[in-house]
């Protein structure tokens, strides 16, 4: 039983980190596309 919550309390953790940096990639590239262009695209 504790491998089981272990195993899901470690899956939580990685797609929280995992969601946090998708979201860090895209406001990056979404400002670099501002600054490029004068625009948002």
């Amino acid at each position: 039983m504790k491998k089981i919550l272990s195993i899901v309390a470690c899956g939580a953790i990685f797609a929280t980190v995992a969601t946090a940096d998708i979201a860090r990639v895209e406001m990056g590239v979404g400002a670099w596309a501002q600054k490029a262009s004068g625009e948002i695209t």
